[in-house]
């Protein structure tokens, strides 16, 4: 079969249009990895409250931390000082033989954690890199 230049430059064309009109630049997620290093706020913190309310298919987390040391801060945290963290998780469904997305733990009171997060206002800040916000001891 036998197609002509003029007719394969418009399935390419088509093509292309397509896929420009799918993604629209900039919509495509980066990794979590990418988002972990590049978090704004990179803390070791020592979780010493954690408050969970229960919605109907939610988990709504808020944590009160004590900064333990700095990796990287771009709000200029200083180890001592105390920071909220508020987030959203949902409880990881049980599944056989599929593929889940990791959902972001819930912290855990007196246990330390470097964390990768981002300020949302003074002294709140939020998970920056997803499930890969928390990596606890």
């Amino acid at each position: 079969m036998h197609v002509s230049n003029h007719r394969h430059s418009r399935i390419v064309l088509a093509i292309g249009g397509l896929i420009a009109a799918i993604t629209p630049l900039g919509a495509i997620p980066r990794p979590p990895f990418e988002l972990r290093d590049n978090a704004p706020e990179q803390l070791v913190i020592e979780v010493i409250s954690v408050k969970v309310e229960h919605d109907s298919t939610a988990l709504e987390v808020e944590a009160q931390a004590k900064i333990i040391d700095v990796a990287k801060s771009e709000g200029r945290l200083k180890a001592g000082q105390s920071i909220s963290i508020r987030y959203t998780t949902y409880p990881q469904a049980r599944s056989l033989g599929t593929c889940t997305t990791p959902q972001m733990p819930v912290l855990i009171k007196n246990r330390q954690y470097k964390a990768y997060l981002t300020k949302v206002s003074n002294e709140t800040f939020a998970p920056a890199a997803g499930w890969l916000s928390f990596d606890g001891s």
